[in-house]
């Protein structure tokens, strides 16, 4: 049904499952996306952590998918799933998902191989996440394994519990057949649905180790380094958020500016080698300051070389990376190898304590223009943009460098 509101459209198609890993846990596909996505919340909302999709079909309005960038937005991401939808809606594009069934079908792999590597090269993007894994551990295995665990030891068990069991085993298990008859799924996939939940749970856990050891995705030939190991920490923060050194200016999609009249104080940060650099005021030079958190860095690139271009022959340039954070016991390692990464200096904010002043945006690019008095003239947040975006928000910043008489 056509739906103006909706710009980004994602349908998943029936899923072609000839060998026993694809029976058992493609299929899941829809299990999760149905059985664990609020579908209201996701549909009346723009939040981007309700959004969702499959990679296998994405249909956009074409105005929208330029003015987010569309893939160039998420080229460094293995999930586009994902990281597409979350990606319109942040840019306040509503996106939706659809049953495809009926019009389109995939073979996402051909190998058992193939489907255990396909799948866990993006699961870190998406279940395997530090921050998400715990949660859907206990959630799937409490809610769709123990049960037949339980089940396999009724002897031992009071009348009660196996009652109970029984009652939770079937509950899982009855979404899996429905599903199986309603979009064409294999039936023994949907039997041995325990089987598959505890296989899929396992391989969450072996794709976030591999990416702890810093271990290389290996997909279609090409070599996909996970940034987020404890031992590539600080190259990750130095990579994106060296501000100075870096070349790539993709065009990304731009968030509307905003113009900031509050003052900022004189503030002192170490930069990765231990040296102090006071950041003063009055000073000579209107100052640029770049600021991005873990999640924003990913938009500071396209960034730097317009901002070199414009202005560093009447600028101060600086880049602060807001790692406040990294925990404690990690704040030397995360220095040590932004060290070994960087030859110019890196203004790193452990405490948050300038980044908090500045009163940053998280998770997005931050660029602030402050007067020689310190004084912030504009901040802009967001992507660098567009080509008809940038130009806009470039005239923001040159007016508040260089106002007209």
């Amino acid at each position: 049904r056509r739906n103006p509101e909706v710009h980004l459209a994602s349908g998943v198609p029936r899923q072609i499952t000839l060998g026993f890993l694809e029976k058992l846990l493609i299929p899941l596909i829809h299990f999760i996306l149905m059985g664990y996505l609020p579908m209201l919340a996701a549909r009346i909302t723009r939040w981007s952590a309700f959004a969702a999709g499959c990679g296998q079909l994405f249909v956009a309005r074409r105005p929208a998918y330029f003015a987010t960038a569309g893939h160039q937005a998420i080229q460094s991401s293995l999930h586009d799933g994902v990281q597409l939808p979350r990606s319109f809606r942040r840019h306040g594009f509503q996106t939706g998902l659809f049953d495809a069934t009926d019009i389109a079908e995939c073979r996402m792999y051909r190998t058992s191989r193939e489907v255990w590597h396909g799948l866990g090269k993006n699961a870190t993007e998406g279940m395997a996440h530090p921050a998400a894994i715990l949660p859907w551990t206990i959630l799937l295995l409490g809610g769709q394994v123990l049960p037949w665990v339980l089940l396999a030891l009724t002897p031992f068990l009071p009348e009660g519990v196996k009652s109970l069991a029984a009652v939770a085993a079937a509950l899982g298990l009855l979404p899996r057949l429905i599903s199986a008859f309603r979009f064409r799924q294999s039936l023994l996939g949907a039997v041995l649905h325990p089987l598959g939940i505890a296989a899929l749970v396992t391989l969450q856990w072996e794709s976030l180790a591999r990416r702890w050891r810093g271990r290389p995705m290996e997909w279609r030939g090409r070599r996909y380094a996970h940034p987020v190991s404890v031992a590539r920490l600080g190259l990750v923060f130095a990579a994106i958020l060296s501000l100075v050194h870096h070349t790539s200016a993709p065009a990304w999609a731009a968030a509307e500016p905003t113009i900031g009249t509050n003052q900022v104080e004189s503030f002192e940060l170490d930069d990765q080698f231990g040296a102090s650099h006071t950041v003063s005021f009055p000073r000579q030079r209107p100052l640029l300051l770049l600021v991005g958190d873990r999640r924003g860095s990913e938009e500071i690139d396209g960034w730097i070389e317009p901002l070199k271009q414009h202005w560093s022959a009447t600028a101060d340039i600086h880049g602060i990376a807001d790692v406040q954070d990294v925990p404690r016991f990690l704040r030397q390692r995360v220095t040590s190898a932004i060290q070994k990464s960087r030859p110019k200096s890196l203004l790193l904010d452990f405490e948050g304590a300038v980044v908090e002043r500045l009163r940053c945006e998280k998770r997005t690019a931050n660029i602030f223009v402050i007067g020689t008095d310190g004084m912030i003239l504009a901040h802009v947040s967001g992507p660098y943009g567009t080509a008809t975006n940038a130009a806009a928000r470039l005239e923001i910043l040159r007016a508040a460098i260089s106002p007209r008489p």
